[in-house]
């Protein structure tokens, strides 16, 4: 079992959505459910520059990781080991929370001076 439950009322939308919690199992297997859990929690945070420039943060009671959505890259530890070292997955529950909470548009934004985010830019590259 997956131990995600889903809901097994008779609209249409129950059932699409089981389906597609299914399909994302399949698809992300075990970081789904910790992505989900930081969107549950709303930790999921835009930080973005008068200028435009931004990268998303994740900002949790135990971690504050930053990811950057358009290039597909977390500094985490676990995207380091799985995803660039080992190959056995293409990205993070970090990474993955961002793209379902932009999608589900659960996204929290913070508006920094320029020099704040180029900060966080080079810090998550390094």
């Amino acid at each position: 079992s997956s131990g995600i439950k889903q809901s097994t009322g008779s609209s249409g939308i129950n059932a699409e959505y089981g389906e597609l919690i299914k399909t994302l199992q399949l698809i992300c297997g075990n970081i789904l459910c910790p992505a989900l859990d930081l969107v549950d929690k709303e930790a999921i945070w835009k930080v973005k520059s008068s200028q435009g420039r931004s990268v998303f943060q994740i900002r949790s009671e135990n971690e504050q990781y930053t990811c950057l959505k358009r290039e597909m890259y977390c500094h985490c530890r676990g995207f380091s080991d799985t995803v660039i070292n080992k190959r056995t997955a293409f990205l993070c529950k970090h990474l993955l929370a961002v793209f379902i909470a932009c999608a589900l548009d659960k996204v929290h934004v913070d508006v920094r001076e320029p020099e704040f985010v180029e900060n966080l830019l080079q810090f998550s590259i390094t």
